[in-house]
């Protein structure tokens, strides 16, 4: 059985990653290398203005969980977000397993990530002081499943793009994520 499928994700819910980075602060998650994940808020303004009240309190109440649709699909990962505090709001952050694996990846083993809207600036560098919220994601129970998803998407990459057979593709995942995972344990001191 998998636990982590979502039989329902309502289209209206959904919110696009537009664009990713990573912030590494002392103080702040023991000094963990946290994503920044900047989505499209133009659809939802209610999660924009959900972040940028957030600002103003210290800390607040968030639900989390990771889930798919389907067993079968590995490239389409969502993130229910389910804010109680200090505003109540409800989004699903939609990640692609290809394009954001490693921020997936980062999420999961650092606990948590920032969320900024990407009407303030699409890249951190422009959006420097741009409100967000850090979001802790302790759902790191999704850890097995999601160590198997993320060395099969890596696979079938490599087998496409690089013409690899199925033991080259295996072994040179294993090298990609133990590499990802390297920058992932960056810590601030």
């Amino acid at each position: 059985m998998n636990k982590y499928k979502v039989s329902k994700i309502y289209s209206e819910e959904i919110v696009e990653v537009i664009n990713v980075s990573t912030i590494a602060s002392k103080g702040v998650a023991d000094g963990k290398n946290l994503p920044v994940v900047f989505i499209d808020t133009s659809k939802r303004p209610d999660v924009r203005e959900a972040i940028l009240n957030h600002r103003y309190v210290a800390t607040g109440d968030v639900i989390t969980q990771w889930g798919r649709l389907s067993k079968k699909d590995y490239n389409n990962i969502y993130l229910i977000v389910e804010m109680k505090r200090p505003v109540e709001c409800k989004f699903t952050i939609h990640f692609l397993t290809e394009k954001h694996g490693h921020i997936i990846d980062m999420i999961i083993f650092n606990g948590g990530f920032y969320l900024q809207s990407a009407e303030d600036g699409k890249k951190v560098v422009e959006a420097l002081n741009a409100p967000r919220i850090l979001i802790e994601v302790t759902t790191r129970s999704f850890k097995k499943e999601w160590d198997e998803i993320y060395h099969k998407v890596i696979v079938e990459v490599l087998k496409r793009t690089r013409k690899l057979s199925s033991k080259e593709a295996c072994q040179q995942a294993d090298d990609i994520i133990n590499n990802i995972r390297k920058i992932r344990n960056f810590r601030m001191k």
